[in-house]
């Protein structure tokens, strides 16, 4: 086999096995459970309500804060 063809084989391959990472990667995050956004300051709110960490008074007083515009 010449040096060419050998060059071409390990190419085609190299980006076999990318798009077969990349398919793995892809339907492995389609398959897994959503994670809330935890930057979202109203989610982390809503989050520590439903622990029971807050109050009810305490959530409205806390989100009413959050909508004000700045």
């Amino acid at each position: 086999m010449s040096a060419l063809a050998l060059l071409i084989v390990v190419a085609v391959l190299a980006v076999g096995a990318a798009v077969l990472v990349a398919v793995i990667v892809l339907v492995t995050r389609a398959l897994s459970p959503r994670r809330p956004d935890q930057s979202d300051p109203r989610e982390i709110l809503r989050l520590r309500y439903a622990a029971g960490e807050i109050s009810e008074d305490e959530y409205h007083q806390r989100m009413a804060g959050l909508q004000r515009p700045w």
